[in-house]
């Protein structure tokens, strides 16, 4: 159902898409489940979304808060890998960083240094 061919979106499929959303799939790695193109996956999640088919809220999407901040800092010091922070706040890597830098936390080169 690529190159150009057309995509019939049934009842089924349209379960199956929202389905795997849910389970956290990207729409990449939802065309490639069902052998649609990553455009075709984008276009239904935008007709369905008025449906009650929207993607769970995310974490990231969240308002930080001072607790979580306090939370943050603290697993920063302590040197918890950033992997490890990045699934407890429901973040990816790259944000890890990105908060670390935004709360003024040291590199961590420069934190060993520190300890």
């Amino acid at each position: 159902m690529r190159n150009g061919e057309s995509t019939t979106w049934t009842a089924d499929l349209d379960r199956r898409v929202t389905a795997l959303l849910h389970h956290g799939c990207s729409a990449s790695e939802i065309a490639r489940r069902l052998g649609v193109s990553r455009n075709a996956v984008l276009g239904r999640l935008f007709r369905l979304k008025g449906n009650g088919h929207e993607r769970p809220p995310s974490r990231s999407n969240q308002k930080w808060t001072p607790d979580m901040d306090g939370d943050f800092i603290d697993l920063w010091y302590a040197g918890v890998p950033r992997q490890e922070i990045a699934a407890h706040f429901g973040i990816s890597i790259g944000n890890v960083g990105f908060r670390a830098n935004y709360l003024g936390c040291p590199r961590r080169e420069n934190l060993r240094s520190l300890q």
